[in-house]
């Protein structure tokens, strides 16, 4: 990866990983400018979340996604979560009755449907 340059977003938990490794990062102020550099071949390579380069890429290139590939295998992967505050009434019961609906439909294909449907997967 010495070869690239890499794209990447200030203060995002990849930095001492880079840094360490001796690699070249450009970094931005967030992941939207980042994309940009990728799009415009400033950059090589942009590590991101599938799920939200995929919707900023529809944000910012409408039609271009064509131009975008990401690897297979994921440079990182980080689980993702619903926050709620504890403050909220029925916090618990919300979080509950939420994972137990999540579990449901990623059984029955439903999640990988609407994954789909959007183009957050393929």
């Amino acid at each position: 990866m010495k070869k690239y340059v890499l794209g990447g977003a200030a203060g995002y938990y990849y930095e001492k990983a880079f840094a360490d490794a001796g690699l070249y990062v450009e970094y931005a102020d967030d992941a939207k400018s980042s994309l940009k550099k990728l799009h415009a071949g400033r950059v090589d390579f942009f590590p991101e979340d599938d799920l939200a380069a995929w919707a900023m890429i529809k944000e910012l290139f409408p039609g271009e996604e064509g131009k975008f590939a990401a690897t297979e295998k994921a440079f990182n992967e980080d689980p993702h979560y619903i926050m709620v505050s504890k403050k909220f009434a029925g916090a618990d019961e919300l979080t509950r009755k939420f994972n137990e609906g999540l579990a449901k439909i990623k059984a029955d294909g439903t999640y990988d449907g609407i994954m789909k449907k959007y183009g957050l997967m393929k």
